[in-house]
């Protein structure tokens, strides 16, 4: 736990913006200390509280011990639910031993207007069930993007859930794990929520730690044609991607050709590639030799 320094008082700094170090995470206590100080801090990067496998050279912040609790996560911001303006609160990829099924409850952040937040928040990875965030949220939110990491999704088919990619429903049906949306847009139009104006949803895609074989990358989700109204009924801008599943982005194939292996793309239709690779054979000494 820090300590405060001597002549020092809570709320004596004016700090407005504070960004944290991308990648690491900070224990409930130790991150609720430090947003004591600002008096009226109005803006916060920063990511999921926790306390990190320490000594992860290659993969900093990568793993941490403590399992995650998005109850923590409001304990922890308490100090600036009076003044934050702008949260971004999402992780990398991360590995969490456990998570609870508590939900993090912004309702009380009373200015806060734009959020950026791990679906981790409101939703456990690997289940497809969805219930309303729209009580979790202040009366003033303008905008909220959901980022989900790649054990969860917008609208996870039933086989596709377990405990590594959430690849959405490509069909654009309405499906009861999508209820939760329309709750926003219902809470807009009774006054729950009257300065929402944009929600952004985005499934995480491919990035520099995953492996080349379960490689994605995003594509416009296939939004059912009833959210699309409601949304457009209640005045709310509305966006959504979803993962393509196992497509090669350009690191894969860099990757692929460095270290001597063929890649062939085939599609297969519904927004589904497979990458199918194979090590170039040894030349034999036969092979090498040029006839004469």
């Amino acid at each position: 736990m820090p300590k405060l320094p001597k002549g020092i008082s809570y709320g004596d700094s004016n700090l407005l913006s504070l960004r944290l170090e991308s990648g690491f995470h900070l224990p409930e206590d130790a991150l609720n200390e430090i947003l004591k100080y600002p008096k009226s801090l109005k803006t916060l990067v920063t990511n999921l509280p926790g306390r990190d496998v320490p000594k992860l050279y290659l993969q900093p912040g990568s793993k941490v011990t403590t399992p995650l609790v998005p109850d923590a996560v409001t304990r922890a911001l308490d100090p600036t639910r009076l003044s934050l303006v702008e949260l971004s609160l999402v992780d990398e990829e991360c590995e969490w031993p456990s998570q609870d099924r508590g939900r993090t409850d912004l309702s009380n952040f009373t200015v806060l207007k734009k959020l950026q937040i791990s679906s981790r928040c409101y939703f456990l990875p690997g289940i497809s069930a969805r219930d309303s965030v729209a009580h979790l949220l202040p009366a003033s939110l303008e905008e909220i993007e959901i980022v989900y990491d790649l054990r969860s999704g917008i609208s996870p088919q039933p086989n596709q859930i377990g405990p590594t990619h959430g690849i959405s429903n490509p069909s654009g049906e309405m499906t009861p794990d999508c209820d939760w949306l329309i709750n926003l847009a219902t809470a807009k139009t009774k006054g729950t929520l009257p300065a929402l104006q944009k929600i952004t949803l985005i499934e995480r895609s491919w990035s520099k730690w995953s492996r080349s074989d379960l490689a994605c990358m995003n594509a416009d989700w296939n939004t059912p044609s009833m959210i699309t109204r409601v949304f457009s009924d209640a005045g709310i801008q509305f966006k959504a991607t979803a993962r393509v599943k196992n497509t090669m982005p350009p690191q894969c194939s860099f990757w692929a050709d460095n270290w001597g292996m063929n890649y062939q793309e085939q599609d297969h239709g519904d927004h589904e590639f497979h990458i199918i690779y194979q090590r170039d054979p040894p030349v034999s000494a036969s092979q090498g030799e040029t006839s004469s």
